[in-house]
């Protein structure tokens, strides 16, 4: 991969790959993948994230969730809003607009709510948590009429109103457990900005007040935050007294914590060439929010219906193959490949049955989809939004024919206490 690139992996994972039978047939970026995943594992792992995911959870009354896009610029939310790895419940599609009409998103919805309402802290005691759900709209600030989402057509006021609806939706099914709100989520520094029944507010403000002593600007935020979302709004009077009194405070932390990630963005100088896609690999499926390469990945939620699945595939398709494309063609390259990892959690009970599910949507929905998805996607790379005029030629006509058969698919599954993806064939 290049721009995002993967970055160095550990000798362990290097250690790890060897050891998978048949890793070698796969192409080098599902590799660099696998050993990144293994680092990134093996980090979940350890004592120190151990305790800093319970103890986020332990400060937190509310337990984040989010809906988002599957474009590879919001891959980092977590990361963006300071939450550790493991703690968000994602819950992806294009454009986020998936909603209660998908059985499995309120499934998977129902579940995460019941988990924490489960939450045992350190020392063991029983205390419920609840969940705040983050309803998400990318946009860019630079060019929003290019660079904001796809999906939508880059058509955010649309996409906003559709996130209002959901957050009214998930709100009315549940009353006292889960409060969720519209996020605007800007890609060119990955700055976020809630949207309350009286307003919004966001970190672009927060960045015009300069170096604010920390407690006036946590207060301050607080204030504008109970002014947006006032004590007698509906879903938030819907939770107990100790939920109500914390959620201003607890959403002012989200913003404080995206101000200082939007800072180092800022500091870092991201690339112009960022704010557009970048995406060099397709990832289907879950435990995915280890990724912390900005832009480097499309992610696609496998409890999609076939034909989300399908229409994601295809945005994927087009954007991984062209930039992929764009690396090769100058150096003459023809042996490229579109690399696709597909992997799945589970527990010890079911790890042969996730296997069989993984293999089942990889023939029944996947593989017919990019096959039926490749004469649209090879057109749309030879057209005004796909390779320049001056690099194509005779030979990538010729490859583009067999545009199907260049998508590598590696199956994985990863258990739900290690997150360390295991290919199988």
């Amino acid at each position: 991969m290049t721009q995002s690139s993967i970055a160095p992996t550990s000798e362990a994972s290097f250690t790890f790959l060897e050891a998978q039978p048949n890793m070698s047939e796969y192409p080098k970026a599902i590799q660099e993948f696998f050993c990144l995943n293994h680092d990134a594992a093996q980090e979940f792992t350890s004592k120190n994230c151990e305790i800093a995911r319970k103890c986020f959870i332990e400060e937190n009354l509310f337990r984040p969730s989010a809906s988002l896009c599957i474009d590879g610029r919001v891959q980092d939310f977590t990361s963006a809003i300071g939450v550790p790895a493991g703690v968000t419940e994602l819950f992806r599609s294009a454009g986020v607009k998936t909603g209660a009409e998908s059985l499995m998103h309120m499934q998977r919805t129902q579940s995460s709510i019941a988990s924490s309402a489960d939450f045992r802290t350190r020392a063991g005691k029983h205390e419920p948590r609840v969940m705040m759900r983050f309803q998400t709209v990318h946009y860019s600030h630079s060019f929003p009429t290019t660079a904001s989402c796809a999906a939508w057509e880059h058509d955010t006021v649309a996409a906003t109103v559709h996130m209002l609806q959901l957050a009214q939706e998930l709100n009315r099914a549940w009353p006292g457990h889960l409060i969720a709100l519209p996020v605007l989520i800007d890609t060119d520094l990955d700055a976020i900005t809630v949207i309350g029944p009286q307003g919004r507010f966001g970190t672009r403000e927060l960045l015009d007040l300069g170096d604010t002593e920390i407690t006036r600007l946590f207060g301050g935020t607080v204030d504008r935050l109970k002014k947006l979302f006032p004590a007698e709004w509906k879903p938030l009077q819907s939770f107990e007294k100790k939920f109500r009194v914390v959620f201003h405070d607890e959403l002012a932390g989200y913003l404080l914590r995206n101000l200082d990630f939007v800072r180092k963005v800022i500091s870092s100088g991201r690339s112009p060439e960022m704010l557009v896609h970048q995406e060099r690999l397709i990832f289907v499926g879950r435990h995915a929010d280890w990724i912390q390469d900005h832009n480097s990945v499309f992610l696609i939620d496998d409890t999609a219906s076939p034909a989300e699945i399908a229409l994601q595939l295809e945005i994927a398709m087009k954007y991984v193959a062209k930039n992929i494309l764009l690396d090769e063609l100058p150096k003459g390259t023809r042996d490229w490949v579109i690399p696709l990892v597909f992997n799945v959690p589970h527990l010890d009970s079911d790890k042969e049955a996730t296997r069989v599910y993984v293999r089942s949507v990889t023939e029944v929905i996947l593989r017919p989809a990019i096959q039926a998805a490749a004469p649209r996607v090879c057109e749309w790379l030879i057209g005004s939004h796909g390779i320049p005029k001056s690099l194509q030629n005779g030979a990538l006509s010729v490859d583009l024919m067999e545009l199907a058969q260049r998508v590598s698919i590696c199956m994985s599954t990863s258990h739900k206490r290690t997150r360390q993806f295991v290919p199988f064939t």
